[in-house]
């Protein structure tokens, strides 16, 4: 896992990104072409594949990928969603896309790692008390959330940077335009 780690940050490395967004004060979105081949290939890892096949069907595809990387100082990022939920009905709906992150650093409680308010992707779970877990894990690993969930980047407190590719699948018919 850590020389797949490796050879993916290199490969990520070497890509210009389409544009660089500042997401708050020390903590940046490098936006890449979803068609950069360390991106696809990367979407299509078995394990990957096999999620999102089972979780949005056989018609999907890679939306948008990239690099999220806080740096020492990051605050918190204030909780959202990546997605809304698209139709008002009572019935909890099934994923329309599927957040894929692989962390290229150790996720450690003073990196900022992603926090997650437990199975708030279900409407009914918003009026509750949250339930928390961050997503602390090794270099490599592959960390998949429904973009409904509310989530959020934790503060960065350490001496180095957090660096994470994101991928973003969606079924076919879907397009986010509320984050393009």
């Amino acid at each position: 896992a850590r020389a797949e780690e490796a050879a993916l940050r290199e490969r990520v490395a070497a890509l210009e990104p389409r544009k660089r967004q500042n997401r708050r004060a020390k903590r940046w979105e490098h936006v890449h072409s979803p068609e950069a081949a360390a991106f696809a290939e990367l979407a299509q890892h078995p394990s990957i594949a096999a999620a999102a096949k089972a979780l949005l069907g056989p018609k999907h595809y890679l939306e948008k990928c990239g690099l999220v990387v806080s740096h020492p100082g990051a605050t918190a990022q204030r909780w959202h969603m990546d997605t809304p939920h698209l139709f008002a009905c009572r019935e909890h709906l099934p994923p329309h896309s599927l957040s894929v992150f692989v962390p290229l650093c150790d996720l450690r409680p003073a990196n900022g790692p992603t926090e997650f308010h437990l199975a708030s992707h279900i409407k009914a779970n918003l009026v509750r008390p949250p339930s928390r877990a961050a997503a602390c894990c090794p270099a490599g690993s592959c960390v998949l959330y429904d973009p409904r969930v509310m989530h959020r980047g934790g503060a960065n407190e350490s001496e180095g940077e957090r660096a994470l590719v994101y991928l973003t699948l969606s079924r076919v018919w879907y397009r986010d335009t509320l984050n393009p």
